[in-house]
């Protein structure tokens, strides 16, 4: 990696470490002494937090942070809703879906508005017709690995109950990746530092 490329990656990681930051501050004086900030997988998406935490960006500004690790969005959010969360690094669809339940959360940043996941498969599957009949690897019914199988086969005109498509919880995207390369699934929907690991 060049000079430059270094210093766009290392703003940007900043910049995004900021908005934690601003997300934590956010909150009225009589917040916590100390905030839980849960995050739901180990990825790269991740990183601003951990990166705000070494380079002392929370302690800067007095905030006193306790990262922890919650496997799964919606186990995260349920630990939000018992009030032992104060702050979730997760996926939309779980936050969403505990607002429709009648919580009372609030999405104060988002790094992309896309589904950013790649669908990777077996190699013996060739065309989107061959996933008719096949087992998705997720990390949870409802979770953000979840709704991103199910835009993907909306995309490819296919759909879970017609196709007979199963879903089966397996874990985060570490363990997903072991599932397809193993052959105990038949895809899954993961990040791309996964996805190349795959290729």
């Amino acid at each position: 990696m060049n000079h430059h490329s270094w210093r766009v990656l290392r703003a940007t990681l900043v910049a995004i470490a900021s908005s934690f930051i601003w997300a934590l501050r956010a909150f009225s004086a009589s917040a916590p002494a100390k905030y839980v900030v849960g995050y739901a997988t180990y990825t790269a998406r991740i990183v601003p937090l951990w990166l705000a935490q070494e380079q002392g960006f929370f302690t800067k500004y007095g905030i006193d942070v306790d990262p922890v690790f919650i496997r799964g969005a919606p186990t995260l959010v349920a630990g939000m809703a018992a009030g032992s969360i104060h702050i979730g690094r997760t996926g939309g669809s779980a936050i969403l879906a505990a607002v429709s339940a009648g919580h009372d959360f609030k999405i104060v940043s988002t790094f992309n508005s896309r589904n950013t996941y790649d669908l990777v498969v077996r190699p013996n599957i060739k065309r989107a017709e061959d996933l008719r009949g096949k087992t998705f690897a997720v990390t949870s019914i409802g979770g953000t690995s979840w709704m991103g199988i199910l835009l993907w086969l909306e995309y490819l005109g296919l759909d879970q109950q017609r196709d007979n498509i199963r879903m089966q919880v397996i874990g985060d995207q570490a363990v997903q990746v072991q599932c397809v390369e193993n052959g105990l699934c038949d895809a899954a929907a993961v990040d791309g530092v996964f996805s190349r690991q795959l290729k």
